[in-house]
């Protein structure tokens, strides 16, 4: 790996002079693949996108609240029943006064 264009060219005249010097390790330091490796940025993560306006605005505790209906859930092995379960969730959305269910 070079060490930068100042000490590959002090490493360099010790032993030869070579005209145009500065711009052949310049050009050598581009081109090398190892120092591309070694001096490559980190990885940067895109900026964010702002966020709409529900999603920032303060309310209250328990202000929109929901519940995800389903049930009953039956579960049978063969002929026999093992258990009857309903099932809750909660989520955000509407608050279920238009939905009806039978059971």
């Amino acid at each position: 790996m070079h060490l930068g264009v100042a000490n590959t060219m002090a490493s360099v005249r010790e032993s030869w002079w070579i005209p145009k010097l500065r711009a052949r390790v310049k050009k050598t330091i581009k081109r090398c693949n190892v120092c591309k490796v070694f001096s490559t940025r980190p990885y940067e993560a895109p900026p964010t996108s702002a966020l709409p306006e529900y999603r920032t605005e303060g309310s209250r505790p328990f202000e929109v609240t929901g519940v995800d209906f389903a049930g009953p859930l039956s579960y049978r092995v063969g002929k026999e029943e093992i258990g009857d379960w309903k099932k809750l969730r909660p989520m955000h959305g509407d608050d279920g006064r238009e939905n009806t269910s039978t059971v």
